[in-house]
């Protein structure tokens, strides 16, 4: 259901920002204005999320048609420590990296605030994990949503839950980076 919604909002916004490019931005009312900051705040998020998995995927691909010509376990250990380890170190480097290159596009819809949702989504994740599963103690939720005791491969939680908030948060410090060079850059022509 999630995914859903998810691709909905994702839809909604894509077809909203078509329209507002084909009837012009001057005839729009102040309402339909806000429409397009909150329509590139969800390009913004789906971006981080979701394009930032899908660049890790593509750069990572190569990792895995080793292993598989090979017929070693080195490419996929290479694979597993990029795409799936607690911390998700490729995609959040990339979700970095796109915010830093997309901050221009995205900054009417808030990118230094993409973060909000993952982490309500997280604090919602946690508050289900506690009243579900009633937790011993801190380590259930460590081996849960960090994967600290396990050394497996990433758990759902851990996709669903906790990749989302990394990369969320990873592109709005590099949309805040290039947001402070931005207004920097003002300041300087300014005083020129």
């Amino acid at each position: 259901m999630q995914t859903i919604i998810v691709l909905l909002l994702f839809g909604c916004s894509v077809l909203y920002l078509c329209y507002i490019k084909a009837e012009g931005i001057e005839r729009l009312s102040p309402p339909m204005k806000w429409g397009i900051a909150a329509s590139k705040h969800v390009l913004a998020l789906f971006t981080a999320v979701f394009g930032a998995n899908a660049v890790g995927l593509l750069l990572s691909l190569p990792f895995l048609a080793y292993a598989y010509l090979t017929h070693t376990e080195a490419g996929i250990d290479v694979f597993a420590a990029l795409m799936d380890r607690p911390y998700f170190p490729l995609q959040v480097t990339i979700a970095f990296a796109i915010g830093l290159m997309t901050f221009r596009w995205f900054k009417e819809g808030g990118v230094r605030l993409v973060w909000i949702l993952p982490v309500i989504q997280a604090v919602v994740a946690v508050a289900v994990f506690v009243s579900r599963f009633n937790p011993k103690g801190w380590d259930d939720y460590w081996a849960v949503f960090f994967d600290w005791g396990c050394g497996c491969s990433a758990t759902l939680p851990q996709w669903t839950v906790m990749l989302p908030l990394y990369t969320s948060v990873a592109f709005a410090i590099g949309a805040s980076i290039r947001g402070g060079f931005t207004a920097s850059k003002l300041r300087s022509a300014a005083h020129a």
